[in-house]
């Protein structure tokens, strides 16, 4: 019995009215007097409404539906992609990305100088940062997890005090450039997540 099939036998067996679906509420049956009664357990998400009437809608109108899309990168894809992307010319030859166990290791030698501090206009980091990170509701959350440069390696506290006020900064860097470039803004309006999972960066795109 499909999800549909099992949710108009309750409507039956119930002698209900009509059922309501929406996003963020649980499904309500109307009962015979019209009163709304909890039909779920939870409330339910877009991708669970459209998964429950999705097999009544005709062919035609469901292809008209919007659809929110995942797109998963490993490591060696995403080298591949620095490799072939003029915006990151700069990084070219000189990084690599590795992911596992959730976490990235970014090797690199790259200049300093488009980060929004001073002082650094002419500088180079070389060495190798392992993080974790998430992106959800426009704001970035990364979390340093070791760092080294030119065979030194930053102590774990200092690490840990980093974290909170980098990233503070780079959430506020990126929205003065989202309010900059539209083309930017218009872009990162369509992501709804990224996430690092085992040893993949998944990014999810909203519907549109």
């Amino acid at each position: 019995m499909s999800a549909v099939e099992g949710m108009l036998k309750m409507l039956t067996d119930a002698s209900a009215k009509g059922l309501r679906l929406a996003v963020g509420s649980p499904a309500k049956m109307m009962d015979a007097s019209g009163s709304p009664q909890d039909a779920s357990s939870h409330p339910l998400t877009r991708q669970e409404i459209l998964q429950l009437v999705g097999p009544i809608i005709p062919e035609h109108a469901r292809r008209r539906l919007p659809q929110e899309t995942t797109v998963e990168f490993t490591g060696p894809e995403l080298n591949l992609l620095l490799q072939r992307n003029s915006d990151w010319d700069f990084l070219r030859g000189r990084t690599r990305i590795d992911i596992a166990d959730s976490v990235m290791t970014l090797a690199l030698s790259a200049p300093l100088d488009r980060l929004p501090w001073p002082g650094l206009k002419g500088r180079w980091f070389n060495g190798t940062l392992r993080f974790s990170m998430t992106y959800t509701s426009g704001e970035f959350q990364l979390e340093i997890i070791s760092a080294e440069a030119n065979g030194n390696q930053f102590p774990s506290s200092l690490l840990s005090s980093f974290n909170s006020s980098f990233n503070d900064s780079m959430n506020e860097e990126f929205q003065k450039e989202l309010r900059k470039n539209n083309r930017e803004s218009e872009f990162w309006g369509h992501i709804k997540s990224i996430v690092l999972q085992e040893d993949k960066l998944i990014i999810s795109t909203k519907a549109k």
